[in-house]
C-alpha cells in the first residue's frame, strides 16, 4: 500500500469547500433567526378570549383599562378603533353623537400605540365610558374582527346581540346597531 492518494478520486476543491461551508452556516444562520423570531410571530395569531378579557388603559386617558366585566350590567356598544384607521377617523364625530344621545360605548384602541390613540381621543373627544388597548389586536381575533373598525352590541348580560365589521354608515348606526342596543 502506497500513500498516494487513488487516481480515483477528485482533488479537494478548497474553493467549493469554503463556498459549501458557507452555504451551511448561512442556513444555520437563517435557522436560528427563525426559531428566534417564532415567538414574535405566534403572538400575531394569539387570541384573547372575549368573555374573559382584560385590556390595560390608554397611555394619557382618563379613567382604567376595559375588562369582560364591563359588558355586564348594562346594554353597551363595543367599538374597536384605531387613531390612524381613515374609516375610524371619519365616523368618530358620529360616535360622539351617539354617546351624547345615550348610547353606552366602549373603546378597544387595537392595532394602536396607547399614547396616539389617548391623544385622538383628548383632541376629538372621547365618546367611551371606559377604553382598553389591544395593541397586538389579540381582543379583535378573538371577536372574529380581522381589523378596524369592527363594533359588538352587546345585551345586559353581555351577551352578543350583533357583531358588525367594517365602518358603520347612518343607516347601520341608526339601523341595526341602535336596534340592537334598544332592545337589551
Amino acid at each position: 500500500m502506497s500513500a498516494t492518494p487513488s487516481a480515483s478520486a477528485p482533488p479537494l476543491d478548497r474553493r467549493r469547500v469554503l463556498r459549501l461551508a458557507g452555504i451551511r452556516l448561512g442556513l444555520a444562520g437563517a435557522g436560528a433567526a427563525a426559531i428566534l423570531a417564532a415567538p414574535k410571530i405566534a403572538r400575531r395569531f394569539d387570541r384573547l378570549d372575549p368573555d374573559h378579557f382584560a385590556l390595560p388603559a390608554l397611555e394619557d386617558a382618563r379613567g382604567r383599562g376595559l375588562a369582560s366585566a364591563d359588558l355586564s350590567g348594562a346594554p353597551a356598544v363595543l367599538c374597536f378603533w384605531a387613531s390612524w384607521c381613515p374609516d375610524c377617523v371619519h365616523e368618530h364625530a358620529r360616535l360622539v353623537e351617539l354617546a351624547r344621545s345615550g348610547v353606552r360605548l366602549l373603546g378597544v384602541a387595537a392595532l394602536d400605540d396607547g399614547p396616539r390613540a389617548a391623544r385622538f381621543l383628548r383632541e376629538r373627544g372621547d365618546p367611551f365610558a371606559a377604553t382598553g388597548l389591544d395593541a397586538g389586536g389579540a381582543l379583535l381575533r378573538g371577536f372574529g374582527f380581522r381589523g378596524v373598525p369592527g363594533f359588538v352590541a352587546t345585551g345586559r348580560a353581555g351577551e352578543r346581540l350583533l357583531t358588525h365589521e367594517g365602518p358603520i354608515d347612518d343607516g347601520l348606526a341608526r339601523g341595526r346597531l341602535l336596534t340592537a342596543y334598544a332592545a337589551a
